[in-house]
């Protein structure tokens, strides 16, 4: 695919970026694993209407409890915090999570990283939990939502990698692939157009001075995470107010989910 793509740049990028707008608004779902399936049948399944396509959600606990959500990250699912989930419930918490817009098993089609921070806002102002828990893309819409809503509950957000800047994500990401410049420059301009957004803004040290919510902040990162460089996490500390990172090592962007020391931070955290 990736040859593909390098060969369209070289003879329209006009459709390349058309083609890469594509890839970037209809994420790849994964295939459930045992042990997140475990955890969900656990669950109080639901399911409810959202821009006319139906979402997934699961709860756990008694919904007198304080209350827990979770946010996975780009192409990620509910079932990825399934060992988090376990160790909140022991703690006696009410955990909400949910297979966001075209993910998991919601509804497919389309969507794009912007829209799900439409939907994750949403998710933040319902519930409006005492604790907030990220994977990866997950905190950026989290602290959009910090800047535009007031009167939360949360005292808490703990962040398990954390990209720090947009744009310089996708400037990596389209050198380490060859794309052209060109093609990019066409990809920002789609981008900004259709979701309404700078995306120049999209990074942790704007967001950090438009918070109207000031949670104690935790980031937890894999010094080895070859998704997201634990760089990222370093420069987010930096800029959000009561922020502690954690570097670990020797676990991955998704198995730091389920790592024990992972679960030791959060236990202690929360």
């Amino acid at each position: 695919m990736l040859r593909l793509i390098q060969f369209m740049d070289a003879v329209s990028t006009d459709w390349t970026a058309k083609l890469l707008y594509r890839f970037l608004s209809h994420p790849k779902k994964h295939p459930i694993k045992t042990h997140e399936s475990v955890i969900l049948a656990k669950a109080t399944a639901c399911s409810f209407n959202y821009n006319g396509k139906r979402i997934s959600g699961y709860q756990w606990g008694q919904e007198d409890r304080p209350k827990v959500l979770l946010i996975h990250g780009w192409e990620g699912r509910a079932g990825n915090f399934g060992k988090i989930v376990e160790i909140l419930v022991s703690l006696d918490y009410c955990v909400f999570a949910y297979d966001g817009p075209a993910h998991g098993l919601s509804d497919a089609g389309n969507t794009s990283m912007f829209r799900y921070a439409h939907f994750v806002k949403d998710r933040i102002e319902k519930i409006n939990p005492k604790i907030i828990i990220t994977h990866s893309f997950g905190s950026v819409p989290t602290l959009m939502a910090f800047s535009q809503l007031e009167n939360l509950n949360v005292e808490q957000l703990i962040s398990i990698t954390t990209p720090y800047d947009f744009r310089r994500f996708l400037d990596r990401t389209m050198k380490n692939a060859g794309i052209s410049d060109k093609t990019k420059y066409k990809l920002i301009d789609k981008i900004e157009k259709k979701d309404g957004v700078d995306i120049s803004t999209l990074n942790m040290q704007s967001r950090a001075h438009q918070l109207k919510v000031k949670p104690k902040i935790t980031i937890v990162h894999s010094q080895d995470d070859k998704v997201l460089p634990i760089t990222e996490s370093q420069k987010t500390q930096k800029v959000l107010p009561n922020a502690k990172l954690y570097a670990l090592k020797s676990l991955g962007h998704y198995s730091v989910l389920w790592a024990e020391e992972t679960i030791d931070i959060i236990r202690k955290a929360v």
